[in-house]
């Protein structure tokens, strides 16, 4: 039987922005890598990809998406994972949806990381 962490066979990039501004003073933000770890990569169902909190942020747009749980173990620099950061997986950017949840599974050593991407 595989361990908890054998299934932790996706590389994630967690990239945090700051505000900058251009040569006509505009604000732009700018992406930089903060932490590259092991994921599982969980794709969810449709009715699990529906809740009220993703209709309410994507209620403007017309067009198809993806939507995924990271797991990742638990550490000092995933812990602080907001939903203002973003990640990168397999060439694609992933926004953070909400702050990461903790497992119930060993001892809260993993968190659950809810991202959705535009696939069109």
């Amino acid at each position: 039987m595989a361990t908890v962490g054998g299934r932790l066979d996706r590389r994630i990039t967690i990239q945090r922005s700051a505000a900058g501004v251009d040569a006509f003073n505009a604000e732009i933000l700018t992406w930089t890598n903060y932490v590259t770890v092991s994921a599982q990569r969980v794709d969810l169902a449709d009715k699990e990809r529906f809740g009220a909190a993703f209709e309410k942020s994507k209620a403007a747009q017309v067009g198809s998406y993806a939507i995924s749980r990271f797991r990742v173990r638990s550490s000092t620099q995933t812990r602080t994972i907001t939903a203002r950061d973003r990640l990168t997986h397999d060439g694609a950017t992933w926004n953070i949806m909400a702050a990461p949840s903790e497992t119930l599974e060993g001892r809260k050593r993993f968190l659950w990381i809810t991202a959705a991407r535009d696939t069109d």
